[in-house]
């Protein structure tokens, strides 16, 4: 069973476009979380937040990377690589926990409690 994934979110103090902005990605987060998944799972060796997230297509996908290695789907493989702009950047793998999520995906709109 997939933990609960976080909804994309605004802080209380945000402006009304940033709670517009959170409320229109939510359905697209699940999606994006699922195929950035399945896309460390093919790369068991590990791979970067940017060379995850061109493989996925996705755009500044990043923060999707970071919820997942929060909830333990993902972990530091204790390499580093550099990225386009030829900063370092740390290289992740698909944790067993992960890998798992990646096999039985969580329901569009997260899990009911």
């Amino acid at each position: 069973m997939n933990p609960r994934m976080p909804e994309p979110s605004a802080r209380g103090a945000d402006p009304w476009t940033s709670h517009a902005a959170a409320a229109s990605v939510r359905g697209a987060a699940v999606t994006q979380r699922q195929m950035l998944l399945e896309t460390y799972e093919a790369n068991p060796a590990g791979l970067t937040d940017e060379e995850a997230c061109a493989l996925a297509a996705i755009p500044g996908g990043w923060k999707r990377c970071g919820e997942q290695r929060a909830l333990g789907l993902m972990r530091d493989a204790g390499l580093t690589r550099a990225g386009t702009s030829g900063r370092m950047g740390r290289v992740c793998a698909a944790t067993t926990g992960g890998i798992a999520a990646s096999l039985f995906p969580e329901p569009k709109g997260g899990f009911r409690r």
